[in-house]
């Protein structure tokens, strides 16, 4: 009976979250930081973005942000495009992205990045520490980790671009879910109905004999 309450609970919960209100404005691709700071909070899929503003560097605002959804996991990706940004120094993109569906949580985080010439680098970091920093140095291999468990995480990009020969393309935070509790299999289900419906028929023999 648990595993049938809980495929209840899930079909339930999918049901309330599809046909549930509008969870607020859509989030806009192509648009700048600046823009993003100015609505303050948007929705793609199931995820809900908040800018940090005061810890977001002023000099990233002409910078484009795109929110993509893909694949069965539903891959969320924030790519900042930061091809105008050359200049020497460090540059802080700040965020909180939160999971709407109570039925999902995160499964992993990646970090990649795009460098035109070395070196360049992006340090990736989650501020309540839910999972360890994430480094793409150089516009290297990306780097990937399994957080487990959670629905939010507050996220600080910092790039740091040390010449003036060098120009950090892009980088892009990549983010996939799963249920936090598993589906059961359909054919749970049926070995379940099947019992059910064997324990109905050895009881309804057993009282015709008496």
């Amino acid at each position: 009976m648990k595993t049938k309450t809980w495929g209840l609970l899930i079909l339930l919960g999918g049901v309330l979250f599809a046909h549930g209100p509008a969870w607020g404005a859509a989030c806009i691709n192509e648009q700048t930081v600046s823009q993003f700071i100015a609505v303050g909070s948007c929705e793609s899929g199931d995820k809900r973005y908040i800018a940090n503003a005061s810890e977001i560097s002023p000099s990233l605002g002409s910078s484009i942000v795109n929110w993509v959804v893909s694949g069965p996991n539903n891959t969320v990706t924030v790519l900042l495009d930061s091809s105008i940004i050359s200049a020497v120094g460090t540059y802080v993109f700040d965020y909180d992205i939160t999971i709407l569906n109570p039925l999902n949580v995160f499964a992993s985080v990646r970090l990649d990045s795009t460098c035109t010439s070395a070196p360049c680098s992006v340090v990736k970091l989650e501020e309540d520490a839910k999972f360890a920093p994430l480094t793409s140095t150089n516009g290297g291999a990306p780097s990937t980790l399994t957080p487990g468990g959670f629905t939010s995480f507050r996220i600080e990009d910092t790039a740091t671009i040390p010449t003036t020969s060098s120009t950090l393309t892009s980088f892009s935070n990549s983010f996939t879910q799963q249920l936090a509790s598993p589906v059961p299999e359909p054919s749970t289900f049926l070995m379940l109905g099947i019992g059910l419906a064997a324990l109905g028929v050895l009881r309804r023999s057993r009282l015709r004999s008496r």
